[in-house]
């Protein structure tokens, strides 16, 4: 017979099980692993967006916490430079130590003081002056070579700007050993033309306060505050004070590096050009959030594949069972035994064809039994004709075979 099959016959040859798990793997389990595995890309890529937006939103509130310590303070100086009799006072040459103190009861004593009490972030508030009638103590200092050597007085004589934001190292008046890393804001008082004398006003601020602002976000980011240098000022894990001078103000190195820290500039203002706040995610947060995506997904992925799959099996065993007995009994036709299939048949369309089958069989077994019958019939009507008993005497039992041959499904 000429093969006219077409391309995609093939499929036909391929047994029904393999078709079943084709099926069940191209067209359930694939697609359902893919679109989960895609499902929670997006959901893990929207998870951290979310929380580097929130982790962004605590960096800023940090920077804005700051910045509203520096602006008060550049706010007090300005208040300070502003009063024009004060400045006078300062700028005046007392003739001896006996009027610079009663000057100094009378109104520069609580001058600064009053500032330092109302302001919890302010540690320490001071003019450094050139007028030598000033005395030194407390609140007021003649400028010495010691403080013109220093780190902050050579940024703010070198600086266009009046106001400057500046970290140094200092000793620790409380512990001389101790060396301590100072963040001060920096003003010059020459508001008024004609100042004989260079003064400055010098606001050290209280690096526990600063601190305490890291603290506050510390379940989600480690902070570092830089200065204009790029140098460690102050961190949320790192104290601010050290017997080793070299373990203060060191140059960070860490923005050098590929990582998910979040960088922000303090201001645009002048006086904080170069100061940048890192906030570097702690971690845990963000791992949580995945961990529960992930389990989320997971959950959903076995959902998605147990009842497709418990499902296919109930479908394919409903299925494979009956087509597979059909099978069976088409064979056991093939050697002349025509069995019924003595099962619930459904009323689907293997359903049909098992009934169908069962059909065909009873029918052929119907017309076989027929068939012997009337052979039989037919050898017993003869058997009482002259010359018919002696072929049923002698021949009568190789003619059972004979009848029985010919109610043979092959010469039916």
């Amino acid at each position: 017979m000429k093969d006219n099959r077409k391309p995609s016959a093939f499929i036909n040859d391929i047994p029904l099980k393999y078709k079943f798990l084709f099926i069940y793997l191209l067209c359930v389990l694939v697609p359902i692993l893919s679109i989960n595995a895609l499902f929670y890309v997006q959901i893990s890529r929207n998870v951290e967006a979310r929380e580097r937006e929130n982790l962004e939103i605590s960096v800023d509130r940090v920077v804005y916490d700051l910045m509203q310590i520096v602006n008060e303070c550049v706010a007090i100086s300005n208040t300070v430079a502003a009063d024009r009799p004060y400045m006078e006072m300062m700028d005046y040459a007392y003739p001896d130590n006996e009027a610079y103190y009663d000057a100094y009861n009378d109104s520069l004593k609580d001058k600064l003081r009053q500032y330092s009490t109302l302001h919890s972030y302010i540690s320490w508030m001071g003019i450094y002056t050139s007028n030598p009638t000033i005395q030194n103590g407390n609140s007021y200092f003649n400028l010495s070579y010691a403080d013109k050597q220093s780190e902050w007085y050579r940024k703010i004589s070198s600086s266009t700007g009046k106001v400057l934001l500046t970290s140094y190292q200092g000793t620790n008046p409380l512990n001389p050993p101790q060396q301590e890393v100072l963040v001060s804001l920096i003003r010059k008082l020459d508001n008024f033309t004609g100042q004989p004398y260079t003064k400055y006003l010098r606001i050290d601020l209280r690096l526990n306060n600063m601190q305490e602002l890291f603290q506050k976000e510390r379940d989600y980011l480690d902070f570092k505050l830089l200065d204009e240098k790029n140098r460690l000022v102050l961190a949320s894990d790192r104290s601010f004070s050290s017997l080793d001078a070299s373990a203060l103000l060191n140059v960070d190195t860490s923005l050098d590096q590929p990582s998910k820290q979040i960088v922000r500039a303090l201001s645009s203002a002048a006086y904080t050009k170069g100061w940048r706040l890192v906030g570097t995610p702690e971690g845990r947060k963000i791992n949580h959030e995945m961990d529960r995506a992930l389990r989320n997904s997971l959950i959903l992925v076995l959902l998605t594949i147990i009842l497709p799959t418990l499902l296919m099996i109930v479908i394919i065993r409903s299925y494979n069972l009956r087509v597979r007995l059909l099978y069976k009994h088409m064979k056991l036709v093939k050697y002349e035994q025509f069995e019924s299939i003595d099962m619930y048949e459904g009323k689907d369309e293997i359903g049909g064809l098992i009934r169908s089958f069962n059909l065909m069989t009873d029918k052929i077994r119907n017309l076989i039994n027929d068939v012997y019958k009337l052979e039989i019939q037919k050898g017993s009507g003869a058997g009482t004709g002259p010359g018919r008993a002696e072929i049923s005497g002698e021949s009568g039992r190789p003619s059972f075979p004979f009848q029985y041959a010919e109610c043979d499904p092959g010469h039916l």
